[in-house]
């Protein structure tokens, strides 16, 4: 859960569990706008390392995700560890373009 706080803008995972606890009795919640914006983007990075992946083999997009890779510019790091050192919106959205233009 701690990464996950990290990758929403540094959250903490106290609120985290609040939110959490919040949706599971069907509470409203308020999220910022910030942190609609990562997870849109943490979605839309899923999505197409979904896309990327062969058929039949989604589950690769996840190990891609923790895996060390030498792909446009991550020098060798995991997307994960990538995101969570650099901690920005402006990574985030480098990560997505870069795989959207994996698939062009």
């Amino acid at each position: 859960m701690s990464d996950l706080a990290i990758l929403l803008g540094g959250l903490s995972t106290r609120r985290l569990y609040d939110w959490k606890r919040h949706v599971e009795t069907k509470d409203e919640i308020e999220i910022p706008r910030d942190t609609l914006e990562r997870i849109s983007l943490l979605l839309g990075i899923h999505k197409a390392l979904t896309l990327i992946t062969p058929d039949g083999h989604e589950d690769e997009a996840y190990a891609m995700f923790q895996r060390p890779l030498d792909l446009f510019g991550l020098q060798g790091r995991s997307v994960r560890d990538f995101l969570l050192e650099d901690g920005s919106i402006g990574a985030m959205y480098f990560v997505r373009r870069s795989l959207d233009g994996m698939r062009a």
